[in-house]
């Protein structure tokens, strides 16, 4: 990872005018066929992993401000797994209330004026910037492990669920946290009603996809999207506003890119290109 807010604890954060470069992930990336992703454990030698989804910027939490950065390369540029709980030493933490914190809920502060580029190209749904994945509890041989899926995958329960402290008086609902697919529900500031994942002026080339959301609700305004095979792909309610996508540039001797999938000989017979894909 280049920059890691880790546990999904880390809020209220600024990160502004910084570069993360050169980044590859651990073992082998996370890909896979479709949307399906490909499963990886923690262990002795793997400690973290959502580390085969190391990217240049990567956060559990997206409650911080993200501006005027750059990154190159990695897994994604910038990468915001979907997690129930925190993980770690924080993983038990409970919000005022009493109800089980979920860090996937808190939406961003700024998301503003960022470049990605080079990144994305392990599998056909990577992005340079991912709303996407998810990092979860479950059972091995009777332990709660770390698991990371970098794609939709299958809905999956967490092993530390249903929660034996779940305040009485929601009784009902005790389980309501124990699934996890890789739909993001974002949530405004106090976590009274639904919110948007709001990005702005955001620049991005050299990834299969430029930004990807799989979460409910995404405001784009003003991407910039160059040699890529989609300029966005969103799930849910979502708006774009004010973009432009350039799928194939002259940036190169032979007069396109080269990118992506450049066994081709005309980019035009890869597979499907799309402006827009939701």
């Amino acid at each position: 990872m280049g920059y890691y807010l880790e546990d999904g604890v880390e809020e209220r954060n600024v990160l502004e005018r910084n570069l993360a470069a050169y980044i590859h992930p651990i073992n082998t990336a996370g890909s896979g066929g479709g949307q399906q992703g490909t499963d990886r454990w923690a262990s002795p030698t793997f400690f973290d992993p959502s580390d085969a989804g190391a990217s240049g910027f990567y956060a559990l939490n997206a409650y911080n401000s993200w501006i005027d950065n750059a990154a190159s390369g990695g897994f994604a540029g910038f990468t915001f797994p979907n997690a129930p709980r925190a993980i770690k030493d924080h993983k038990d933490i409970k919000r005022p209330d009493g109800f089980p914190f979920n860090p996937s809920q808190r939406p961003l502060i700024a998301f503003r004026g960022n470049t990605a580029h080079s990144s994305g190209y392990q599998w056909e749904h990577g992005s340079c910037v991912y709303f996407g994945g998810f990092l979860i509890y479950r059972n091995s041989g009777g332990t709660p492990t770390l698991f990371y899926n970098n794609g939709r995958g299958s809905i999956q329960a967490d092993y530390l669920c249903p929660d034996p402290n779940w305040p009485a008086s929601d009784a009902a609902n005790a389980g309501k946290d124990c699934w996890v697919g890789a739909a993001r529900s974002t949530m405004s500031e106090d976590g009274s009603q639904p919110a948007f994942l709001k990005l702005e002026d955001t620049v991005t080339a050299l990834c299969n996809v430029g930004v990807n959301s799989w979460g409910d609700r995404m405001e784009m305004a003003r991407l910039q999207a160059y040699d890529v095979t989609k300029g966005a792909a969103f799930l849910g309610d979502s708006w774009l506003s004010d973009s432009i996508f350039k799928i194939n540039t002259t940036n190169s001797e032979n007069g396109w890119s080269q990118w992506p999938w450049t066994d081709y000989t005309k980019y035009w017979e890869a597979p499907p290109i799309k402006g827009f894909e939701w």
